[in-house]
């Protein structure tokens, strides 16, 4: 029983080794029988050979058998461990794979929304080419007649002309003014003659037209002799503004400049050029702004501020014998002459009877001989028994004055009621006060104190 056991567990080890070489295993009377059926096992009848093997043999057989069963034991351990870490690998393979499918969709979808926008641009692309393709038709159809090509109307018009700057070269005395580089048509151009001795002789203005030319010849720029008078050296388009001296500018001519109002033979009162006869402005030439009244008896008197004649303030005079600011330009100092002439200086120049002042009125004597209250100061007196005969009071030309009427209304508040009242040296200026009338100034002697800045100046014709 035991051998049938030993048999069967011989057999269970060996058979599949036996039956891996082509071996057979039986039990013969408690032999293990094991017959090859290989070729070099086979006898030379070729019948096969049967080898018996001991127990020992087979104890042996088996024990190699065992470690062989255990590396095969230890080989599938590790089989498994590989296909363990395969499914690892293969999930994750998976994984990824899934993902990469995902991504695939997505650039999938990319590309379809790429390849629709690529043939919107490529309709696109296409429709400009024909634009374009009609717009160079177009241009090139113009081109060939000589136009140019409108981009916005898509018309044909003619090419602009520029205009020429250089027909402006031959300007002289002045320069030409053009804003724009480009002189196109609508450009401007001006004159600016060298002003005030050339101005321009036509209008200074011309536009660029379409056709490339200038609306007006450009103007001359001519001399005010040209212009207006040969003795005119400074001028606007209108007027003179001054003359060669002694010439003095009345509208577009130069005449000879007044030496008084009286010379000009006005027929009402106004302002006029007056030369004066000695000094500065005599020498350059110049004229001095003077005042003319024309009163109705027909006289004409010149009136002129020290001031204007000095440019400023004036020489103080207080006698005769002072070179005054008058003198050096010479004129003297201005006496009125008349009642209306004295109402006309206080209307027409107040600021010059303002308080105390003094008159271009003097006496040739001194002391008690210059008084002359008796016959009241009649200045002038129809019966020329006057003040002038009795005491020798002239006016500064000895030529007519005239202070106050002879009605004994005298202000003893503003001078003694008897004046010249003696008190006086000769050739001193009256002092003169204004109590506010328009027809008279009241005079004091007073011992030659009488002195002034401030006066004015006239001629003796009138």
């Amino acid at each position: 029983m035991a051998s049938r056991t030993l048999f069967s567990f011989v057999s269970i080890l060996l058979i599949p080794a036996c039956i891996s070489q082509g071996t057979s295993i039986q039990e013969e009377d408690g032999t293990v029988v094991i017959s090859a059926a290989s070729a070099h096992l086979d006898r030379m009848d070729g019948s096969p050979k049967t080898e018996l093997i001991t127990r020992d043999h087979l104890t042996e057989a088996i024990s190699n058998q065992s470690d062989q069963v255990f590396n095969l034991a230890e080989i599938v351990a590790m089989q498994e461990k590989i296909i363990d870490n395969l499914k690892k690998e293969l999930s994750i393979t998976k994984t990824a794979l899934n993902q990469t499918t995902e991504e695939l969709q997505l650039v999938k979808s990319s590309m379809m929304d790429s390849e629709k926008g690529l043939g919107d641009e490529i309709s696109n692309l296409a429709n400009k080419f024909t634009e374009l393709n009609k717009l160079v038709t177009s241009i090139s159809s113009c081109h060939s007649s000589g136009d140019l090509h409108n981009n916005e109307t898509g018309t044909c018009v003619s090419p602009i002309k520029k205009c020429d700057k250089n027909v402006f070269n031959y300007l002289q005395n002045g320069e030409v003014y053009i804003p724009s580089r480009e002189l196109l048509p609508g450009s401007v151009a001006s004159a600016n003659c060298k002003e005030p001795q050339f101005i321009a002789k036509d209008d200074i203005v011309s536009h660029c037209l379409s056709n490339g030319s200038w609306s007006k010849p450009y103007p001359d720029c001519i001399s005010c002799a040209v212009a207006h008078n040969e003795d005119c050296t400074k001028c606007s388009k209108d007027l003179c503004l001054e003359c060669k001296p002694p010439l003095k500018p009345s509208g577009t001519k130069c005449v000879k400049a007044l030496s008084s109002c009286k010379e000009g033979n006005f027929k009402t009162s106004q302002f006029a050029d007056i030369l004066p006869k000695m000094g500065p402005m005599k020498e350059a030439g110049k004229t001095v702004r003077a005042f003319c009244h024309v009163l109705p008896d027909g006289s004409i008197h010149t009136t002129i501020s020290c001031e204007m004649l000095a440019g400023g303030v004036c020489k103080e005079t207080r006698q005769l014998s002072d070179d005054d600011t008058c003198k050096q330009h010479g004129f003297l100092f201005a006496p009125p002459r008349t009642q209306q002439h004295l109402t006309d200086m206080l209307l027409r120049f107040p600021s010059f009877f303002t308080g105390k002042f003094a008159l271009p009125v003097y006496s040739t004597k001194g002391g008690r001989n210059a008084r002359c209250c008796d016959a009241g100061m009649l200045w002038p007196a129809t019966n020329m028994i006057t003040c002038k005969e009795k005491a020798g009071w002239e006016a500064s030309d000895g030529g007519d004055y005239y202070l106050r009427p002879h009605d004994g209304k005298d202000n003893v508040n503003v001078a003694p009621a008897c004046n010249p009242s003696g008190d006086y040296f000769a050739g001193c200026w009256l002092e003169g006060y204004n109590a506010g009338f328009t027809d008279r100034i009241f005079y004091n002697d007073a011992s030659c104190n009488a002195k002034t800045k401030k006066y004015l100046c006239s001629t003796s014709d009138y």
